[in-house]
């Protein structure tokens, strides 16, 4: 039976996709725009105005500017990778010391993160519908309009980096080049400097490779050990960095530690599942710290991070199951937004809204292309899982889900424009053919 979606949009999109292309990022930057300027009425943008700046990114970049050096605090820091703040340097540099500018480059990233999700479409699918389609959810996911169009987050310019090191991963996959190999390696070294989640991904992508090239283990060692080899050279400069500022070794970020503790420290209380209250987890530590008589402000960062991390694990060994559990609470706060005993907001009942029909559609889309032999779907479904998996263990918050909505969409999409409702006449059954390994199909 005819797929009238499918249809309508290839009828739509056949000669003029560039134009529905450009269509779909304008009105990903209008909506973010108007967005921003509703919710950020009235609020003064001056230098040294820092309410946008939750995460400290603006400070780091400030500092830059006055020639101060790579500081937080007037103290050296490794808490915030340095790919962010140079982009703010940047920003600052040529538009002065405000935000206006640095929120305008937001909505800027995400229009790209619309052109982005289609070349990946092409990649992964053949296809220019799904990557419009997918383009467009993008545009409309109100979730992310609200935080990353009013706050210095990182999370639109980690997304185009994660983007653009799956479009190397997937011309890898499919071609068998190690050069593509080596550029996703050293995209995902520069992505990892933008925000620490994929510092482990590399290792855990080395297997998925293995898998994917079976029987070929020669050309998958070649390919893993490239990517890795890349991954690492990248990141070498930033931890040599470190280890001259903080005589320990940091791979990527000194805030593992507090994140750790701050998710963990009310374990042994009996309300640990509601929401961790920071101020009453600082006052926590420093009891702690009284304890084991630890002068914590004569540490550096690093020694810090170090002091946080112990505290951390020193509680998780006592409370081994309070601590399982809340970590399967912070995957349903990562992906819904619902926390026990947490006050009900807006955003409480707009992130399920959005999310639950994006995950149901994606993970539909990504069983149908898998199971049409397109193997090349398993590394962005082993990303979603470890993505979530690292903060479930840390950290929960529905903004860290963010980052793999692009990936949803797309499969998502897929889902959408494949779907042929059978008939009794219909015995063909789905199609086994590799949407990316074919012509466009119209």
């Amino acid at each position: 039976m005819p797929n009238p979606i499918k249809n309508k949009l290839v009828a739509l999109t056949e000669e003029k996709w560039w134009l529905w292309l450009l269509l779909i990022m304008l009105l990903a930057g209008v909506v973010r725009l108007c967005i921003q300027q509703t919710l950020l009425r009235g609020v003064p943008f001056v230098p040294g105005y820092w309410k946008t700046d939750l995460d400290g990114w603006g400070r780091i970049a400030e500092n830059l500017i006055n020639g101060k050096g790579y500081l937080k605090l007037d103290k050296p820091t490794a808490s915030r990778g340095p790919v962010y703040p140079f982009f703010l340097y940047v920003i600052y540099h040529l538009f002065g010391i405000e935000h206006y500018a640095s929120l305008a480059a937001q909505i800027f990233w995400n229009m790209a993160i619309c052109g982005l999700i289609y070349a990946l479409a092409l990649e992964l699918f053949g296809n220019r519908q799904i990557g419009l389609l997918a383009a467009f959810g993008w545009a409309l996911y109100f979730p992310e309009t609200v935080i990353d169009t009013i706050w210095l987050f990182s999370e639109p310019i980690f997304i185009v980096l994660l983007l653009l090191f799956s479009l190397a991963l997937v011309r890898g996959i499919k071609c068998r080049k190690i050069a593509y190999h080596a550029l996703a390696g050293a995209l995902l070294g520069i992505t990892t400097l933008c925000r620490p989640v994929t510092q482990a991904f590399s290792l855990v992508l080395l297997p998925v490779l293995f898998w994917l090239f079976r029987p070929d283990w020669r050309f998958a060692l070649r390919a893993g050990s490239m990517l890795l080899l890349c991954f690492l050279l990248v990141l070498s400069p930033w931890v040599i960095r470190n280890y001259k500022a903080f005589g320990i070794l940091v791979p990527a970020s000194t805030i593992f530690g507090y994140n750790l503790y701050v998710g963990n420290s009310f374990l042994g209380e009996d309300m640990y599942l509601t929401p961790t209250d920071l101020r009453a987890s600082e006052r926590k530590f420093k009891t702690y710290l009284a304890d084991k008589k630890i002068e914590f402000n004569s540490l550096n960062e690093a020694e810090q991070d170090v002091v946080y991390r112990r505290a951390a694990w020193e509680i998780i060994r006592q409370h081994p199951w309070r601590y399982t559990l809340k970590s399967f609470v912070r995957g349903i706060i990562i992906w819904f937004n619902i926390e026990v005993g947490a006050k009900k907001r807006l955003m409480s009942f707009l992130v399920p809204l959005w999310n639950i029909p994006i995950l149901v559609l994606g993970i539909w889309g990504w069983l149908k292309f898998c199971g049409e032999g397109c193997d090349w779907g398993w590394p962005f479904a082993v990303l979603t899982v470890y993505n979530t998996l690292v903060y479930m263990f840390i950290l929960g918050s529905w903004r860290f889900s963010i980052p793999m909505i692009p990936y949803l969409l797309l499969f998502g999409a897929y889902a959408i424009l494949r779907y042929q409702p059978s008939t009794p006449d219909d015995t063909s059954g789905p199609s086994r053919e590799c949407l990316g390994d074919t012509e466009r199909w119209n």
